[in-house]
């Protein structure tokens, strides 16, 4: 079963369009993409009237407004993940394992380019963008139906993948060395193992399986497609299953 990517982009908003009333939120016609930090503002909820406004052609305006609700759909997502402890939880593990702990995004975009990502980030430490897919609702059932997860273990695991990345800090090693999509998955299947043996009850342990599974496969898929299958490292993840 193919990978859905979740490939690392700079959100890079190019002579963008600024909706007057929010400064915060900028939209590049050219690329499809909408960013906008979250701030104080909250949902914009005139936003026709901000679109017209801002000279926006009626033939973009339903695709900025997707845009729009899947940012704010994230937004709540990850307000989730952190409320959860699950941020806290990842940044221990990140702090025990030489990372830094990963920060909080500064500025959320959202396109439907690339198509098959259900999201992605420019992994900055210093400057960090989340983006999501236009349609990330669907995109979230597709990747935990590929994968055999909920849809709460796929959102998990999908924010923590974006911010795995952030800690990696924008694929860049000490040695120069560029990390790719396989380095990620392969630190990810080391976290969810972890957490299996930190894990409270059976449920959580199950949940931590399963995810370190996915994890695993994205992992291999990955490792096969960059032609590093030979150097790639297996986990025995059957044997961690309770």
């Amino acid at each position: 079963m193919p990978a859905i990517a979740l490939e690392t982009r700079i959100a890079q908003v190019n002579n963008p369009h600024l909706l007057p009333e929010y400064f915060q939120v900028q939209y590049d016609p050219q690329n499809g993409i909408l960013a906008k930090e979250k701030s104080d503002y909250g949902k914009i909820n005139d936003l026709e009237r901000q679109l017209e406004k801002a000279g926006i052609p009626q033939s973009a305006r339903g695709d900025i407004k997707q845009n729009n609700d899947s940012i704010d759909y994230f937004i709540q997502l990850y307000s989730n993940y952190v409320s959860s402890g699950k941020h806290e939880q990842f940044s221990e593990w990140c702090r025990k394992n030489g990372y830094d702990t990963p920060q909080h995004p500064k500025l959320y975009a959202a396109s439907e380019q690339p198509s098959e990502a259900v999201a992605w980030t420019n992994g900055n430490k210093n400057n960090t963008v989340i983006g999501v897919n236009k349609y990330l609702e669907s995109k979230l059932r597709e990747f935990a139906s590929n994968y055999g997860l909920s849809k709460e273990e796929a959102i998990e695991m999908v924010i923590t993948h974006e911010l795995m990345h952030n800690v990696q800090n924008n694929y860049v090693k000490k040695n120069g060395r560029r990390y790719t999509e396989a380095d990620c998955e392969k630190q990810l299947s080391r976290y969810f193992l972890d957490m299996i043996q930190q894990a409270k009850n059976p449920a959580e342990r199950q949940k931590y399986w399963k995810m370190a599974k996915a994890a695993n496969q994205r992992y291999n898929n990955r490792s096969y497609s960059n032609k590093t299958a030979a150097n790639k490292q297996q986990y025995n993840i059957s044997s961690q299953r309770k």
